[in-house]
């Protein structure tokens, strides 16, 4: 077969958030065309179990668990050319072991998830005149969610340091479209502004969409869905997602519990919130924070509906298309939904205010044959456009 070496910045098993998602599966059907060798950074301890299920897919991996460096070498990394993440998911021996992987193999292929792993490869496409060819999976356009968050502080401090941010991330962008053979946006809308950025690279862009394992839904057993339990998925320590969380809390629960009394909400999520926002949470009503779960579809069986507050971010809401898949109905804001063939009233709820996100809620929690025929749509749209079989085959086909 074919030799693939595939960098990634996270261990993408257990596949508990939208990019985790994303990874698994596309190293999952990249595995059935090509020997991979996956190297991957981690923050956190690895299990044997994340091991064994790395193994399943790659003929060898090399995982490096070292951690977040210590606050005061990221404050000193400020002054440096590095972004922040760039800094987090460096390591001397990955480095090392990534080399002596180049030095001696010939891939087919190179593909990196996300544009902080292109460091890793970054002297080689330079140095080396018969490169193989290296993509780079950007899951988002992570410059737009850093000057997103710039606006919204009030803190001089952050504005400045979201400044200098937004800047570093700009210049890496440029310098990896520049140096790849081809960049990946999982959204129109994201390859429309790389375009625009880019004019004389965007030849190089490319789109794989998001997807879906349909074996996952079919595997679990249907049971009867909660009357009243509305979910909130998603990483938290994702900016835009504790900042989700957050709105929700504070703005939007209180309203849709005064309305529906018996109402729940259940927040699922991997990392540590800021103490403010679990006070809040703590002191607010029928809220269950689960964090962690090892494995959701149960969970996701037996809720009433889901809620993506987003209000800032890019790419495709990959806990949408999960949900879909579970024929589970959707109340989101629209940026939260940002890239998806979706409609208001036929396939999703969509709300961009504290009201009308509390209405539309409540509509569907009282409101059974609405919530069944937004379900059912939601399921044909992911049925129809997003199986990753399918996806990862035409980018092969198209290498």
């Amino acid at each position: 077969m074919k030799r693939l070496l595939y960098i990634a910045d996270t261990v993408p098993f257990p596949f508990n958030t939208g990019g985790k998602l994303r990874t698994a599966n596309i190293l999952i059907q990249l595995s059935t065309y090509y020997d991979v060798d996956f190297v991957v950074y981690s923050t956190d301890s690895v299990t044997d179990d994340q091991k064994k299920e790395m193994n399943n897919y790659c003929k060898k991996v090399f995982c490096f668990a070292e951690g977040i460096p210590p606050t005061l070498k990221r404050v000193r990394n400020v002054l440096s050319a590095k972004c922040n993440k760039e800094f987090v998911v460096y390591s001397k021996h990955m480095q090392k072991a990534i080399d002596q992987l180049l030095i001696s193999n010939k891939y087919d292929l190179i593909f990196i998830e996300r544009l902080y792993g292109f460091q890793y490869v970054e002297d080689y496409l330079k140095n080396t005149k018969n490169s193989s060819p290296t993509y780079v999976d950007m899951h988002d356009v992570e410059s737009d969610t850093i000057q997103y968050f710039r606006k919204m502080t009030s803190s001089m401090i952050k504005k400045l340091y979201y400044s200098i941010e937004y800047m570093k991330v700009k210049s890496l962008e440029k310098k990896v479209i520049t140096a790849v053979t081809g960049m990946i946006t999982v959204s129109e809308r994201d390859m429309e502004i790389y375009k625009k950025r880019y004019p004389s690279n965007s030849n190089k862009l490319q789109y794989m969409n998001n997807g879906i394992d349909m074996n996952k839904p079919q595997n679990e057993p249907v049971v009867k869905r909660d009357i009243a339990t509305v979910m909130f998925i998603g990483s938290l320590r994702h900016p835009p997602n504790s900042q989700a969380l957050e709105w929700f809390v504070s703005n939007i629960w209180d309203c849709i519990l005064s309305n529906e009394p018996q109402a729940k909400f259940q927040i699922i999520g991997s990392g540590e919130l800021e103490d403010s926002l679990m006070q809040k949470i703590k002191a607010k009503s029928n809220i269950e924070f689960l964090g962690y779960v090892k494995n959701i579809y149960p969970l996701l069986r037996k809720c009433t509906c889901l809620v993506v507050p987003l209000l800032s971010g890019s790419g495709t809401r990959l806990k949408i298309l999960e949900a879909f898949s579970f024929s589970i109905p959707i109340i989101s804001t629209t940026i939260g939904a940002e890239g998806l063939p979706i409609k208001h009233e036929k396939n999703i709820m969509l709300a961009d205010t504290k009201q009308d996100f509390a209405n539309e809620t409540i509509k569907l929690l009282r409101d059974s044959s609405l919530a069944n025929r937004i379900a059912s749509n939601g399921y044909h749209v992911v049925e129809k456009n997003y199986n990753w079989e399918n996806i990862v085959s035409k980018f092969v086909n198209h290498l």
